[in-house]
Formats: structure tokens, sequence, C-alpha cells
């Protein structure tokens, strides 16, 4: 389980609601489905914080944000180690487990797809006003996913050949400066 970098649940639990202006706004990143899920995710952590003993919450806290064992969280808390082991199976203990590893799966794999999500509403969104910006963001969509490609100068090269004894050149054959013509 990848480790929670909080230093305590109150931070976690403050609840945030962006301003009227933001929300308004279609591609602010409060209004993503993700920073939604988000709220949703913190705002049932700060109930479930609320119900607990505050030395049962702060022992989750502790096995949800660090590698250390029965032991050390009970020397940290001023416990025994049975009695957090106690604690620790306790439902509404695991329950406050469960939503912090289901947060900090949810914050370690929502930067791409929050990115992705918003990336392709504006790519839809502007097909038909401003289609530059959405083929700029289904270029960008491309550069997340790998399947995009910088084309070699050379691939943008045109080449034509005349056959001059079909068409031979004219005084209006004239070529501008800067322009390599390849005769053949």
């Amino acid at each position: 389980m990848e480790m929670l970098s909080l230093d305590n649940l109150e931070e976690l639990c403050e609840a945030y609601e962006p301003p009227i202006e933001v929300l308004s706004d279609p591609y602010a990143p409060a209004n993503d489905p993700s920073a939604q899920q988000e709220r949703r995710l913190r705002a049932a952590i700060a109930v479930q914080v609320r119900s607990m003993r505050s030395k049962h919450a702060a022992i989750a806290r502790l096995r949800a944000t660090s590698n250390d064992t029965n032991a050390q969280i009970a020397e940290k808390v001023g416990l025994t180690p049975v009695t957090v082991s106690n604690v620790l199976r306790r439902g509404d203990v695991r329950t406050l487990l469960n939503y912090l590893h289901h947060y900090s799966q949810h914050r370690a794999g929502s930067v791409l797809e929050h990115r992705k999500a918003i990336l392709h509403r504006i790519a839809i969104d502007n097909e038909k006003d401003k289609p530059s910006v959405s083929i700029t963001a289904i270029a960008e969509l491309n550069k997340i996913d790998g399947s995009y490609k910088q084309e070699d100068e050379q691939k943008n090269t045109l080449h034509i050949v005349i056959n001059n004894e079909l068409l031979p050149r004219t005084t209006l054959d004239v070529v501008p400066e800067g322009v390599a013509v390849r005769e053949t």
C-alpha cells in the first residue's frame, strides 16, 4: 500500500468547496469528476474520524502513513502493542483504514486521468467552433498515450516531378529563389 504523506487527519478532513466562479467554469479542475470524487472521499474520512476516539484515529493514521509495527505505533501513542492490535481490528478503524487506502489510491492515479478527462472535454467542446483547439487537445492526448510521433522534416517535403517531354518548360516556369529544383 502506498503511504500517505499526511501529518494529521485534520488536514485531510478540512472541507473544501470551490467558489461559485470556479463551479461555473466547466474546465476548472475542481469540476472534474476526479476532483469531485476526492471531495466525497475526504468528506467520508472526516465523518469517520469525527465518529471515532482520537487515539483510534491516530492509530489508523499511523498505520496508513508509515511502515511502523504495532510496537512502534504503541510507543508513539502511549499504549501497549496488544491494545494497538485490538484497536486495528475494530470495525470503525478498519473502515477508516479502507477510506485512507482508497484515498491514497485515488490520489496516485487521478493526476493522469484528470488531465486526460479535461483534454477530452476540450477536444469535444471545440470540435465545431475551434477545430485548431480540438486538434491541439487531441495531440496532447496522443502524447500522453505514447501514440504521438514528431514527423521528420523530410516527410513534410513535397516532391513534384514533371515530365519535360509531355509538358516542356515555358517562360512562365520561373523558379523562385530559395526553392530547390531537381530535374530528372
